[in-house]
């Protein structure tokens, strides 16, 4: 009787080890952690460290959110990155809840609202849409990044959702099937680094960069938004 219940054992045992240590763990076994410090420095990233990521306190605040974090990059007076400053872009930018799309409307905000709200804050706006499929609005995001202009994107993420992008890495190659994009995300839940950063590959966020909080579809929305007083250099 002991030998079985010892053979039983051994026979058993990895597949304790297996539930312990696999599917059951608390680790992070799954999602690596973006470190921005050392990701900045490589040849062919351009990525801007000075904006520091913020998490939303409502899942429907990406837009203002992202709105509150471009004006902080920019010193504007009166902006400070916390939970009263974010309901109050709310209010203005006149972002819709839950309740609005339980009325069988669309909830967040809308790139319009946005492009709205920057310019009363004294911005130059240019709000792009791109449906040729040919890849330039990447190449314009790009470009703004060189220019260090953080620059707020909607796609579909979530079902529609705001982030900043401030990064973008060729990694070193001509190709740009392996090009990353890194972007603030204000609703930081979908991995186990909630660190308000998510890193995508570029092109795999180009064929999902598009609005659909109105009944129409609109192909990756982008406003470059900058200070009046700043050299306007993407347009």
């Amino acid at each position: 009787m002991r030998k079985r219940t010892f053979q039983w054992a051994v026979l058993l045992s990895p597949v304790l080890i297996l539930i312990a240590g696999g599917c059951g763990s608390a680790g992070n076994e799954y999602f690596a952690r973006f470190d921005p410090a050392r990701t900045g420095t490589r040849p062919g990233c351009e990525l801007l460290l000075e904006l520091r990521p913020y998490q939303a306190f409502s899942e429907y605040h990406s837009g203002p959110a992202v709105v509150m974090s471009l004006l902080d990059y920019y010193r504007v007076s009166d902006i400070r990155p916390d939970a009263a400053t974010e309901e109050r872009l709310a209010a203005e930018l006149g972002t819709r809840g839950d309740e609005a799309r339980q009325a069988g409307g669309y909830a967040g905000t809308s790139p319009e609202e946005m492009k709205t709200l920057l310019e009363k804050y004294g911005f130059q706006v240019r709000l792009d849409f791109e449906d040729r499929h040919d890849g330039s609005a990447l190449a314009q995001l790009r470009t703004n990044l060189r220019n260090r202009i953080p620059t707020p994107v909607k796609w579909v993420d979530r079902g529609g959702q705001w982030m900043l992008a401030v990064g973008y890495d060729d990694r070193g190659t001509r190709e740009t099937g392996d090009d990353v994009l890194i972007l603030i995300n204000p609703v930081d839940r979908g991995d186990d680094n909630r660190d308000g950063y998510t890193v995508v590959n570029a092109e795999h966020f180009y064929t999902m960069w598009f609005d659909v909080s109105g009944p129409i579809i609109h192909w990756r929305p982008m406003l470059t938004a900058t200070p009046r007083e700043r050299a306007w250099s993407v347009l």
